[in-house]
């Protein structure tokens, strides 16, 4: 029967202090030893106990990753039913790895099961749905070569003719935040198609379209300006992920240029929810406007194949 080395398990626990050597009487070390080599029976699996010790690490990796899953939901105010099913996964989990401990004395590393709880990057809308331009710079005045310059692009999904017509409707867009909203946001809103367009009028940096997409259908297009010329804010993001009428949206930048985010063939709203959840994880410590940013072109270029990004 295959024991694990001892030294190894020793090393497993010192680590679990938090420290790098730890003393051991020769008392505990017989019964770290015993322990690891007795054969112990829950339910029909019979293994030693560094079999059962695996066993646990497994069940921890479990609870974290389902730990995580909950997190990136509620951070985007994720479905309440999704969440139940998860919590009672972790239970289920937890009453597994409880059971392994009481059988075989095994230690609970309850510190092993805890996850940060990762800052809400993807704030619940207020008053309705809300799209933002997070960088605050000088607002950049929309000029006749702004305009001109508008480019036309092959969309995934959209033929040659709409396509034109999406340059068109930028340069429209432009032209009416310049004005009529003193070069601030302006949002064109189109049903599935691009037939129906609504207009939206916004401050320098926030659009709040309130109720006003409701009863639109799918495959909504969504264009807007940002008149500081940044990428996708954090509420882009949110807004294009949270509502699944969202196909399409699009920024036509205050000196013309443009950027594109619509939904592949393959989105799937939790797949998208979770990598940008592990983008902001993975690169946001502070939560300056710096790491935010970066996040968010991160999940740009990484986000699983669930949109398609031109710019």
């Amino acid at each position: 029967m295959y024991s694990a080395p001892l030294h190894f398990l020793l090393c497993l626990r010192s680590l679990s202090l938090g420290v790098s050597e730890t003393r051991y009487s020769a008392e505990e070390l017989k019964r770290f030893e015993e322990q690891d080599k007795r054969l112990y029976k829950i339910g029909n699996i019979e293994k030693d106990g560094y079999g059962w010790s695996q066993s646990m690490r497994a069940i921890e990796t479990d609870i974290r990753k389902t730990k995580d899953e909950i997190n990136a939901l509620s951070a985007l105010g994720g479905n309440e039913a999704k969440i139940k099913e998860l919590k009672t996964r972790i239970k289920t989990f937890q009453g597994k790895y409880d059971e392994i401990s009481d059988i075989t004395g095994i230690a609970e590393e309850t510190r092993r099961l805890t996850v940060q709880k990762p800052q809400n990057v993807l704030t619940n809308r207020v008053n309705g749905v809300i799209i933002k331009e997070d960088i605050q710079k000088t607002i950049t005045q929309i000029t006749d070569n702004a305009i001109s310059k508008v480019p036309n692009v092959s969309i995934d999904g959209f033929t040659d003719e709409q396509s034109t017509f999406i340059q068109n409707q930028h340069k429209d867009l432009l032209k009416y935040a310049r004005h009529n909203n003193d070069n601030k946001e302006v949002a064109f809103v189109f049903r599935k198609n691009l037939t129906d367009r609504s207009v939206f009028l916004g401050s320098d940096d926030v659009i709040d379209f309130g109720n006003g997409l409701d009863g639109k259908g799918d495959n909504l297009f969504v264009m807007h300006n940002h008149p500081r010329n940044s990428s996708y804010s954090d509420r882009d993001i949110k807004f294009i992920i949270s509502d699944e009428n969202i196909k399409t949206i699009s920024i036509v930048k205050n000196n013309g240029n443009i950027e594109i985010l619509s939904k592949s063939g393959v989105y799937d709203s939790q797949t998208a929810k979770n990598y940008f959840s592990r983008a902001y994880k993975k690169i946001v410590k502070n939560g300056t406007e710096q790491e935010i940013t970066k996040a968010i072109q991160y999940f740009l270029e990484h986000n699983g194949g669930n949109f398609i990004w031109i710019k």
